[in-house]
């Protein structure tokens, strides 16, 4: 009988109630389960019960009336759990609320990410921000798109453990890879991130636009996707750039190593022969100044972070989700795959990148004010 019944959940919203069969293990529902119980609007809105994969846990929920209390009866969890045969474990059930000072959810494979964060912070001062960084991982574009794809699963699922409202996948390889899936699987907004190559055909420059970016964002369907709708005729270069990832993961986003290194990536081309840069990999963010010094101020940028934040406040406001609050005394946690090290790398590299766009922004009258964690 525990088999067949493995529990119910009685969802209790206000008067009224809607009790849930969340699934059978004896039915033969297996990896593939997965349904979504909205609650009329009257119910609560953006309250939302779904089931995604079971999973050995339950989160507890909370919230604010109407929408006010959820029960778990009949069998002990831990029971029921040992009563799942091991191909059904991956049922997952979470109860969610999502309101306006609910945080924004970033990630990325490692620290490259914290440039779009910056961004982030520099154009939505009242929301708050939860970056993760997978850095105790090999980077995402030297591995298999199947294991790419899982690391993203992890990440977002961090990211609504802690209560995110919407994600940005801050990744140029994991959107290439796993950005159709992640929306399927998610309940929530999830942005990508692409290279930035209609800004860069628009500047309408002669010579050519040098595309910075991982080997597999290179190689993706996405990038000749973009290049063909945006970019024909145009004279693209490919260029990926190894060593600079390498240097933005320990923390080095500028000065004479980062210098050198961005000679090296462009030694067969002649500087005096490219009109723009495309900054297809989020550790590039950094170095708008670095580029110039090495490649020439008459070099045009094309990074798309700034794009990707005004289209996240624009679907934020369609939802009614933008935070209007201007209270905001923790708007930043930082999360790392690599320990504590990457943490504090992220933080510093956050500081400066947000102190270096408000100086570009108002050059008169920078504010050195540190971001609160």
């Amino acid at each position: 009988m525990l088999a067949q019944r493995l529990f119910w959940g009685r969802l209790h919203c206000g008067t009224k109630s809607k009790e849930l069969d969340l699934g059978s293990p004896a039915a033969g529902l297996g990896t593939q389960t997965a349904f979504d119980f909205y609650p009329p609007q009257n119910f609560g809105g953006k309250a939302r019960c779904f089931c995604r994969r079971l999973i050995p846990k339950i989160l507890e929920f909370r919230s604010q009336k109407p929408f006010n209390r959820i029960s778990f009866d009949s069998y002990s969890w831990d029971t029921a759990i040992e009563a799942v045969p091991k191909f059904s474990r991956n049922i997952r059930v979470l109860m969610m609320a999502i309101k306006k000072d609910n945080p924004i959810g970033m990630f990325d494979s490692g620290l490259g990410g914290v440039s779009c964060l910056g961004q982030g912070v520099h154009m939505l001062p009242y929301e708050r921000f939860v970056y993760f960084g997978d850095s105790g991982v090999e980077p995402y574009a030297l591995l298999p798109k199947a294991e790419v794809k899982q690391h993203c699963f992890k990440a977002c699922d961090v990211l609504v453990e802690k209560g995110a409202k919407a994600i940005v996948v801050a990744c140029n390889t994991a959107t290439s890879v796993a950005i159709a899936d992640l929306r399927k699987r998610y309940d929530i907004p999830v942005l990508g991130t692409e290279p930035a190559i209609k800004p860069a055909v628009s500047f309408g420059l002669t010579g050519k636009i040098v595309v910075m970016a991982t080997g597999m964002t290179l190689q993706s369907k996405m990038m000749d996707t973009l290049i063909d709708r945006f970019g024909a005729g145009c004279d693209f270069v490919k260029l990926p750039c190894r060593k600079i990832i390498t240097l933005v993961e320990s923390g080095i986003i500028d000065g004479s190593e980062i210098e050198r290194s961005i000679q090296t990536c462009f030694r067969e081309l002649d500087p005096g022969a490219i009109s723009s840069v495309v900054i297809g990999c989020t550790h590039f963010g950094f170095l708008e100044k670095s580029l110039k010094k090495v490649l020439g101020d008459h070099i045009r940028f094309a990074d798309p972070n700034e794009g990707i934040i005004r289209h996240l406040k624009k679907i934020l406001e369609q939802e009614n989700l933008l935070n209007d609050s201007e209270i905001n005394t923790s708007p930043v946690e930082i999360y790392n795959s690599g320990g504590d090290g990457y943490v504090e790398n992220a933080k510093k590299m956050l500081d400066k990148h947000v102190l270096n766009l408000k100086e570009a922004h108002n050059p008169d009258k920078p504010e050195p004010k540190m971001t609160k964690y």
